[in-house]
């Protein structure tokens, strides 16, 4: 069996990824449990609650950012840097503040792990997901070739071994996909990523 043409390998991976899972719809009229305006994925009033409440806080540091990186481009980055550290020692607001900025977030990178060499993740999904050695080996070759393009991005951006990392890809790729529409830019690739790997 060979692919021909396969001219996007993200979209190829997306549809593999939920091959794992099965079938699942959660756009569908939520009749039986509570909502938060993403569909059918919350049973009980706590959860999606709980889910809401993750949200808020996911956005309000994307926010932060987002307003941080526009005091950034209006007034220099040395400018911002000094009203976060006068920020942070004054004890009373001035009456007539010229920038007022939020102190940076401290990153403490709780998504970071090491892998396991013993596990061999790509012939785990084969096994998993393939009938016959030719399906076997090409989910197997997929494999191999996302995560090495993978790697060679996160590398790049220096985000190896982060769950963090692997949300932001897993994200991009997904909605890319689904809406058949132009990736992101870098800077909201970036910024995203300082949401998922930013405090808890």
């Amino acid at each position: 069996m060979k692919i021909r043409n396969c001219k996007n390998l993200a979209a190829l991976t997306f549809a593999l990824a939920f091959l794992s899972v099965g079938t699942t719809n959660a756009q569908t009229p939520n009749a039986w449990g509570y909502s938060t305006g993403y569909g059918n994925v919350y049973g009980s009033y706590g959860l999606a609650s709980s889910m809401q409440s993750m949200y808020n806080v996911a956005r309000a540091q994307s926010q932060r950012t987002n307003s941080r990186n526009a005091m950034i481009k209006k007034y220099g980055l040395a400018a911002v840097e000094k009203a976060e550290r006068e920020a942070g020692t004054r004890t009373s607001a001035p009456s007539n503040p010229q920038v007022v900025v939020p102190p940076p977030r401290v990153v403490r990178n709780y998504g970071m792990y090491r892998p396991d060499p013993s596990v061999d993740t790509g012939k785990a999904l084969a096994d998993n997901l393939g009938d016959t050695p030719q399906e076997k080996a090409l989910i197997k070759q997929i494999y191999a070739a996302t995560k090495a393009a993978y790697e060679e991005e996160a590398a790049s951006k220096g985000w190896q071994n982060n769950i963090a990392a692997g949300l932001t890809f897993f994200t991009v790729t997904a909605m890319t996909a689904y809406h058949n529409a132009e990736v992101p830019s870098d800077e909201a690739v970036n910024t995203y990523y300082q949401v998922m790997n930013g405090p808890g």
